[in-house]
């Protein structure tokens, strides 16, 4: 929250403005939040979401039986049919169990957020986040939603869903087009049918492919792209002092293997220049003699100042850097900070230039 107030007051900036408190898990980080001043504040209630198919036929009947007023949401939804553009759902008694059994505790975990922040604040902006679960979210689970959520007297500002494809840090959208559309339009309509509220992308930034439709598509909508600012920062870097880029290159290829277990990626580090130079040994048609010969990946020693531009453009290694963050900014803060003070000229001007190519896609 320093953060953003000390970048307004930098940049002159009068208007209105409000800070999201990011994925709230528990209690404790949302009061934290209340107490420092956030206005939105976006539950993540991942950690509360079942998975039926993981479970027992005993396991899901015991639990099932478990939840309250389950007999209630049973009776309000079982057959309900619900007409929204040219489409027609119902809840049938298999997938309404399947739902139930799914999200109503994280459902009531997100109520429970929502009591909290009504008895602490006036105004603020409310966001559930769902977009972490193992499969694409269906429309009936997004009606269930956002159904129990207004029956509780739950105002919804946006709900971030799991769309069609891949949405991976630090690249553009991966999976088809087509499909995206079609999800993104469905969901669309039913956000509109049932309340008028946002419907939000996460890890949004860089989603190139896929921002023309979102505008197409939707008068409002909320991408978070925060990410990819700390990828210009590094840029930066890799221009104005290429040997601090090589020990970040080399810190972060180092600490992958632990770092990225907290991220869905699918970076080939065999695209990666190494530490050091790599041999193999490969045997020649004519004979059965192994030979030693050179990689096709050379190390990041090998690579000329202009070279680093290049390799930081390549989507293997733009993951490698945004997801190793942590363990780089623990080992060179200073000089990260140094460098960025120093060259702080380009350094903003390749952050608004990267998101302005946002701002233009998305035609805001």
């Amino acid at each position: 929250m320093d953060s953003c107030i000390w970048g307004l007051l930098e940049a002159g900036y009068r208007g209105e403005w409000g800070a999201d408190a990011d994925h709230i898990k528990d209690g404790f980080h949302l009061k934290k939040g209340i107490e420092v001043g956030f206005s939105m504040f976006t539950i993540d209630i991942s950690e509360q979401i079942k998975n039926p198919f993981k479970m027992s036929s005993i396991e899901q009947e015991s639990y099932y039986s478990s939840i309250p007023k389950v007999k209630e949401i049973e009776k309000f939804f079982l057959n309900k049919e619900y007409s929204i553009g040219k489409k027609s759902y119902i809840f049938t008694e298999s997938e309404l169990k399947r739902i139930i059994l799914t999200f109503t505790e994280g459902l009531n975990f997100a109520r429970e957020c929502y009591s909290v922040l009504k008895s602490s604040k006036n105004d603020f902006d409310f966001e559930i986040s769902v977009d972490e679960t193992e499969v694409t979210t269906p429309p009936l689970d997004h009606i269930f939603i956002v159904e129990c959520l207004r029956k509780n007297g739950v105002e919804l500002t946006s709900l971030a869903l799991h769309f069609p494809g891949e949405f991976e840090k630090a690249i553009d959208y991966k999976g088809s087009i087509e499909e995206f559309e079609k999800g993104y339009r469905e969901h669309y309509l039913i956000s509109q049918s049932l309340g008028n509220y946002k419907l939000s992308l996460h890890s949004g930034s860089d989603k190139f492919s896929i921002y023309p439709i979102i505008h197409k598509t939707s008068d409002t909508f909320h991408i978070k792209t925060s990410g990819t600012s700390w990828l210009q920062a590094i840029g930066t870097i890799v221009i104005k002092n290429p040997p601090l880029y090589r020990k970040i290159h080399r810190c972060a290829l180092r600490n992958i293997e632990k770092d990225k277990a907290s991220y869905s990626v699918s970076l080939d580090l065999g695209k990666i220049p190494p530490l050091t130079n790599q041999f193999t040994f490969s045997r020649n048609m004519e004979s059965p003699n192994l030979h030693l010969t050179h990689s096709q990946i050379s190390s990041i020693e090998g690579l000329s100042d202009e070279g680093l531009g290049k390799l930081f453009s390549l989507p293997d290694v733009r993951q490698l850097i945004h997801i190793t963050y942590g363990s780089i900014l623990s080992k060179f803060r200073e000089e990260i900070y140094n460098s960025l003070f120093l060259y702080e000229k380009e350094h903003y001007q390749l952050v608004e230039e990267h998101l302005n190519k946002h701002l233009d896609l998305l035609e805001v």
